[in-house]
């Protein structure tokens, strides 16, 4: 794979139903190596690369282009922004991170109340959304409405740092890697012929896999994505079941499929060879 193109897709922004940028990135290296991407209705990119020998079987690779991030719901009257997650944000992880507000790509700062200023009440408890703003600086509401407007979407810091042996620290790794991935696999002579999807709003429900799945109708899809190391403090015995530089993940299931047994022991034997 090639890190080079890894960053510069993880410091893309595109959250669910904004996918536009990644969209357009992945579309013109397609037409460079001289393939047809089709875009359809709802932004999925559909291309088939040729390869030396027809497939028996009808192969799709897949991997989603949005990212999780905010979006403002709200701006209140000292002119800090309210905002709700597109996708699976926890909020105790998102304090004090840095971000970039609407079109205009306005900087802030993800902030709530001063834990001094918490009852004791307040510090037994997890915190919220609701409880959370984004500060960017402006002095009013009326300040923060001449750069910010409710619909607004919020992204996180696109930073990317290279740390210990071979680790990486960005936003969207999921699932930026499985579109690299997937490109560096276009990019190869492949023995049969593939299809390959790369697909939008996987993080507000899967929406674009099946919109793709039904236009591709593939016999067998192999689906590249990120997932969670547990190899963290407090994640111990049964719990860490994935762990950072121990290779790559198979799936057997997950909270909504129960992956095809045979498939997955083919992936698993593969694996170990």
């Amino acid at each position: 794979m090639n890190t080079n193109e890894l960053k510069t897709l993880c410091q893309l922004c595109g959250t669910s139903g904004r996918e536009q940028a990644v969209r357009d990135y992945i579309v013109k290296e397609l037409l460079a190596l001289g393939l047809a991407p089709q875009v359809d209705r709802l932004g999925n990119i559909l291309v088939r690369k040729q390869g030396a020998a027809p497939a028996n079987h009808k192969l799709l690779f897949s991997a989603h282009m949005d990212e999780v991030a905010l979006m403002v719901t709200d701006i209140t009257e000292d002119g800090s922004l309210k905002f709700d997650m597109v996708g699976g944000v926890s909020a105790a992880a998102v304090i004090g991170r840095q971000v970039l507000v609407g079109q205009q790509k306005i900087p802030g700062v993800i902030g709530t109340k001063p834990i001094h200023h918490l009852s004791s009440e307040e510090k037994n408890q997890s915190v919220r959304m609701s409880a959370l703003h984004v500060d960017i600086g402006a002095a009013s509401k009326a300040d923060a409405q001449t750069h910010v407007r409710r619909g607004d979407v919020i992204y996180f810091l696109p930073e990317y740092r290279t740390f210990g042996d071979g680790c990486i620290a960005a936003k969207a790794l999921d699932d930026r890697f499985g579109c690299a991935l997937l490109l560096s696999l276009i990019r190869q002579d492949l023995p049969y012929d593939t299809d390959f999807a790369f697909v939008v709003q996987e993080e507000v429900g899967l929406r674009g896999a099946g919109v793709a799945a039904n236009t591709a109708a593939p016999e067998f899809a192999v689906v590249i994505e990120a997932t969670t190391a547990a190899d963290v403090a407090g994640c111990k015995g049964t719990d860490a079941v994935c762990q950072l530089g121990n290779g790559a993940v198979i799936s057997f299931m997950d909270g909504r499929t129960i992956y095809d047994a045979e498939l997955y022991q083919k992936a698993a034997d593969t694996a170990q060879q």
